[in-house]
């Protein structure tokens, strides 16, 4: 039996878009930046930050979260979705809900 596959969407292109620039941005500052020494690693640092920033806002926004127990579907805020530990498709989430901690799995947000 074949594991169900992922339909790609635009938004999932979105993102690997915006990944990809993000790295574009860091790898183009730093080969520029570095060279002129303390201002320049200032300027990729912040960079780096604000590009940070940006994704985990967009993903954010874009994605929700299904409890594996009680198949709760729920949005998480900025710190949680920057700092809960993660995988490719799941997230490890307290449930609001049910109260329980489980990998929640990653669904595109109405």
């Amino acid at each position: 039996m074949k594991k169900a596959e992922k339909k790609i969407t635009k938004r999932d292109i979105v993102t690997g878009v915006f990944l990809a620039l993000y790295a574009a941005a860091v790898l183009v500052g730093g080969v520029f930046l570095i060279p002129k020494g303390g201002l320049g690693v200032l300027a990729l640092f912040g960079i780096m930050i604000l590009g940070l920033i940006l994704l985990v806002t967009w993903h954010s926004i874009s994605y929700s979260y299904i409890c594996r127990g009680c198949r709760n579907q729920f949005k998480i805020n900025f710190y949680k979705d920057l700092f809960s530990p993660q995988t490719k498709s799941t997230k490890y989430l307290k449930c609001p809900k049910c109260g329980e901690r489980t990998w929640a799995k990653e669904v595109a947000r109405n």
